[in-house]
């Protein structure tokens, strides 16, 4: 993979991991209100973020390192080390309607694990990281 491939696809884990910033520091009253049918919308919000950004960590890093089982280790522990950071950001945040959850940083690493274990389905069964230069 070229060195301008790799850049682009670092920015864009850097912008996804930004727009996780601003969803978790925006104040709760700029917040839509969750379908009321879907149940624990906040965590499932949680897992689907975090497993994005997995997928795309494992996308953007491909060579590094070379060996699935610690990538999978290191993304996992990236994106759950990330997500407990904001969640205590937002235990500073009272004031603005955030507040901290243990149950938060869960769905963050259960996230994280199932778009690793996803990437690692995905290249197993069709070589996915080659295809996609992952």
């Amino acid at each position: 993979m070229s060195r301008a491939s790799s850049s682009w696809r670092w920015w864009l884990s850097a912008l996804y991991a930004t727009g996780i910033l601003v969803l978790a520091l925006v104040p709760a009253e700029l917040c839509a209100a969750p379908p009321s049918w879907l149940p624990q919308p906040d965590k499932l919000g949680h897992i689907l973020l975090y497993g994005g950004w997995a997928l795309i960590l494992h996308w953007a890093w491909p060579a590094w390192p070379a060996r699935m089982g610690a990538r999978i280790l290191i993304v996992v522990a990236l994106a759950s080390g990330y997500g407990a950071l904001l969640e205590g950001l937002q235990a500073l945040l009272l004031h603005m309607g955030r507040s901290a959850s243990w149950g938060d940083a869960l769905a963050n690493l259960l996230g994280a694990a199932a778009g690793s274990a996803g990437w690692w389905a995905l290249d197993r069964r069709a070589g996915f990281g080659r295809v996609f230069g992952g």
